[in-house]
């Protein structure tokens, strides 16, 4: 390795690790500043820039922390997730993980789901520009295509599952009322997230609906998904429910595709 690559090396990595001491005999003197103020300003720069991208991503949860809890919160995250892209939009994407079993964070849930519904809604806003599945272009399939139908999900869809109140706080939050006290589920609700026209939404699923989506989203044909939500509704109800579901995720712009 070259004299510069190793310099490069140095750098990158006493950056990352917080000691750039021992880099400071390799910077000039003659600079407007000593050697370690230089380095300290790219070390907090750096530092500065990646708490900047999670405040961005995860707004919510730092005004639920606090400023100075989350600071703390973003520093231990860089220490143990440094970069190592090219582009910083899925830096933050580790932080949930990163909560659940740190063995702070690990000790409010709550928390950490705050984190991962949060990067969900973003996750949301910045998926593909999908082509939608439209009411009038079922109506066009003959009735012996749809037992073997497949539906492919607009990229913005997801299911979540809260344990917690956590869209209840996060709503306060973002209308500026009150926030509620913290409460756990029992059990937990699945949550459905996606984007429809620029705006990212989101509700919590009936059980039968849960089932049903669960289906579609595995690939299972319209036939099969109805076999499925037969084992939690009467059987006679199926058709209706399978349909009043089926109309709803169209109106709402979550199907794009049908195979």
């Amino acid at each position: 390795m070259n004299k510069l690559a190793m310099l490069q090396r140095n750098f990158q990595h006493d950056l990352l690790e917080g000691n750039i001491i021992s880099l400071v005999p390799a910077i000039s003197t003659t600079g407007r500043a000593r050697p370690e103020i230089q380095l300290g300003i790219y070390a907090n720069a750096y530092c500065l820039r990646l708490r900047e991208v999670l405040q961005l991503d995860y707004p919510v949860l730092l005004a639920t922390l606090g400023n100075d809890d989350f600071r703390a919160l973003a520093n231990a995250y860089i220490t143990a997730h440094p970069s190592q892209g090219y582009t910083l939009r899925d830096y933050g994407a580790r932080l949930p993980a990163f909560m659940r079993n740190h063995t702070v964070y690990s000790e409010r849930p709550a928390w950490a789901e705050m984190a991962e519904f949060e990067w969900r809604l973003g996750v949301a806003f910045d998926a593909n520009d999908d082509p939608l599945v439209t009411a009038s272009m079922m109506n066009d399939l003959s009735f012996k295509a749809w037992p073997d139908i497949r539906f492919i999900f607009h990229a913005s869809v997801q299911i979540i599952n809260i344990a917690w109140n956590t869209p209840a706080a996060w709503n306060a939050c973002k209308t500026n009322m009150p926030a509620p006290e913290v409460h756990e589920c029992t059990p937990s609700v699945s949550w459905l997230i996606w984007r429809q026209d620029q705006k990212v939404q989101f509700r919590s699923l009936e059980d039968d609906e849960t089932v049903l989506l669960d289906s579609a989203w595995q690939g299972d044909t319209f036939a099969d998904m109805c076999d499925v939500l037969s084992t939690v509704v009467p059987r006679e109800t199926v058709p209706f429910r399978a349909a009043s579901f089926l109309k709803r995720w169209i109106s709402d712009g979550m199907i794009s595709q049908i195979i």
